[in-house]
């Protein structure tokens, strides 16, 4: 397709862009015709030239300037600071070929929309879907996510990489190429040369290099240094040097973990617990750090597993990474989810910093804090390094940061904090809404100071001992509760996949549980009610037989009590006598503490001692009112839940 047809669609497509519809065009459209077309570069040198003509006469929309997460200094950041130090927890990859999914994508909260002409399309629809990458780069309305394009590969096929470049370093929307595959300093030399020619000068490209190869992590630190060199920078920060005039044209802003082709040309297996990566992926965050880089972490692949995905993306976090990629939309918020630090970090971090202002007035190196949960943790410059860098997150990813003086009212609340409300959450593995309360209450335990005990119990035993009869039994009710199951999965952001069969006789799920409570931490029975809930919910794993119940368990390294102690309290759990301990225990409980289902949580509030029962996955706005704690959605975090 001719530049000038290009254009033409350009006109069509952008009616809300008159600069990009009219100037920019019009500006093409006349040069054409002294334009030769032997090769793409030619033409879009001229392309970019005469843009920066029509940019002269017609001032930039002040839409087009992205803005800053937080509240920043009087003089706005610079285009290369907004480069640098832009959020990128996560990065969707949209098919370059696909005008569909690109203008679906317009509607993502990611941080960066990546715009793919690599993998994601077919050999004999490159050239289209150059053309549609850079319609849709300047057709995107703009304040939005970064705008970046994954090239095809410079080590594989330089022609290609060309082609991608000239088509679309032009557009003044494009802010970042994703480089694949980058064996060499020439794979990056190449978008720096291409950018000095065909980029407007003062909007600088962020590149982000992706490791693939064993090769390509090794050489990476000699490739981040010789690049940076090239730019005037300094080799390991990538500050610029004093002797650079301006700043540089492009800059390596991160590195990014391709897993499926590093596994493909290394010969190693990914495995679910993804040990098999976990020294590659350690080692590219690493040098990622050691040059003040950030680290994006590979792609989840079974993106409808989000329980897995959050585990995959929480693993990354804590081995040094700042985002990840996605590949399917439904995968950006629980990737954000995590990679953005708590509420309860950011004002503990806050608050490190505060009273860090005060003791350096007062000459004192470290300093204690005290936490909510009564103890002191002594506080000195490392902590404050990190406190500093919780705190950059939370304003990058936009969240509310604590003022001073908010801080200086909270000092005299920590012995009222450290009064911890006591709850007994009872439930059932079968029941999906006990697992929805389980999720939920974890989210809360800490914002809420709660001390949380879970209680196994057998709900058939509960229905039959308060008279209370399943819903299912009820033809409409059953119809609208497996409705309901699944728009509670998305609004509570629960995995709950459907199962072969229902109810499931989770027995001896239940007696196993009773008699783990006894002789495992905290930590360790909830990891294992977890799982329990996951063998259901997310896999539909058999859970009829002992059999069935040791599979499940090898599976989670049995929860690191050792296969012997799991299955000292499986042959307990085994016994008449744990079915009868539970059918027991459910009859006190309804006659005694007046449960009917699951979920039940019975809560004794901190500040009176009153106790109160509280039923179902829906009462937890209810149950903060009466404790008098902030409500922050579904996740706790003040997102706002989708459907």
């Amino acid at each position: 397709m001719t530049v000038k047809r290009v254009c033409l669609r350009s006109i069509r497509m952008l009616p809300k862009r008159p600069f990009a519809a009219t100037s920019l065009s019009r500006a093409i459209l006349a040069s054409t015709t002294a334009v030769p077309f032997t090769r793409a570069l030619t033409y879009t040198r001229v392309f970019g030239e005469n843009a920066n003509q029509a940019e002269a006469a017609t001032p930039l929309s002040s839409s087009q300037a992205t803005p800053t997460a937080a509240k920043g200094p009087s003089s706005p950041p610079s285009p290369r600071h907004d480069v640098v130090s832009r959020s990128r927890r996560s990065m969707l990859y949209v098919p370059g070929s696909s005008e569909k999914m690109i203008k679906k994508s317009q509607s993502s909260s990611a941080d960066t929309i990546i715009f793919d002409l690599e993998d994601s399309v077919a050999a004999h629809k490159k050239g289209s879907a150059r053309e549609t990458v850079f319609l849709a780069l300047e057709a995107a309305a703009r304040p939005g996510p970064e705008l970046a394009v994954r090239i095809n590969p410079p080590s594989a096929d330089r022609g290609l990489a060309e082609d991608d470049l000239d088509m679309v370093l032009p557009s003044h929307q494009l802010q970042a190429i994703v480089v694949p595959k980058v064996e060499s300093e020439e794979d990056v030399a190449l978008i720096v040369e291409k950018a000095r020619a065909l980029r407007p000068e003062g909007e600088p490209l962020a590149l982000v290099l992706s490791v693939e190869s064993a090769g390509s992590l090794l050489r990476m630190p000699r490739i981040v240094e010789s690049i940076r060199k090239s730019l005037g920078q300094d080799p390991h920060s990538g500050d610029l040097l004093t002797t650079t005039a301006k700043a540089p044209v492009a800059e390596i802003v991160a590195l990014l973990f391709a897993s499926e082709d590093y596994c493909a040309s290394t010969g190693i297996l990914r495995t679910r617990d993804r040990k098999s990566l976990l020294f590659p992926r350690a080692h590219m965050a690493t040098i990622a750090k050691a040059y003040n880089l950030s680290a994006i972490d590979m792609v989840c692949i079974d993106y409808k597993d989000q329980s897995y995905l959050t585990e995959e993306a929480e693993e990354a976090k804590q081995l040094g990474y700042d985002g990840k990629q996605a590949i399917h939309p439904v995968q950006v918020d629980p990737i954000q989810h995590t990679f953005n630090p708590t509420e309860e970090a950011v004002e503990r971090a806050a608050r490190i910093l505060y009273l860090y202002e005060g003791a350096s007035k007062s000459d004192k190196g470290a300093y204690g804090l005290k936490e909510q949960d009564g103890g002191m943790t002594m506080i000195d410059r490392p902590m404050l390094l990190q406190a500093s860098a919780v705190v950059g997150k939370a304003r990058k990813a936009g969240m509310r940061v604590p003022e001073a003086s908010e801080l200086e009212q909270k000092q005299g609340i920590e012995a009222v904090m450290s009064a911890r409300n006591k709850v007994w959450f009872y439930f059932d593995v079968v029941s999906p809404w006990s697992y929805v309360g389980f999720q939920v209450i974890r989210r809360y335990q800490k914002l809420w100071n709660l001390d949380v005990t879970y209680k196994p119990v057998n709900l058939g035993y509960v229905m039959k001992f308060s008279g209370n009869k399943p819903p299912i039994t009820v033809a409409n009710k059953g119809v609208w509760m497996w409705q309901e199951r699944d728009r509670a999965a998305k609004f509570f952001g629960v995995t709950l996949n459907p199962t072969k069969t229902f109810p499931i006789n989770t027995m001896y799920l239940q007696t196993f549980l009773s008699e783990l409570s006894p002789a495992a931490s905290p930590a360790v029975f909830e990891s294992a009610v977890e799982t329990c809930f996951a063998a259901i919910w997310h896999h539909d794993l058999p859970c009829a037989t002992r059999e069935d119940l040791e599979a499940i368990f090898a599976k989670a390294d049995h929860f690191g009590l050792g296969k012997d102690k799991v299955g000292e309290v499986l042959d307990t759990s085994m016994l008449k006598e744990a079915r009868t301990k539970l059918q027991e225990e459910a009859k006190v409980l309804v006659e005694q503490h007046g449960l009917f289902g699951m979920p039940s949580m019975e809560v004794e509030r901190a500040k009176d001692g009153e106790k109160v029962l509280w039923f179902g996955s829906d009462r937890f706005e209810q149950l903060a009112a009466w404790l008098e704690k902030p409500y922050k959605g579904p996740f706790a975090d003040g997102s706002v839940a989708k459907l």
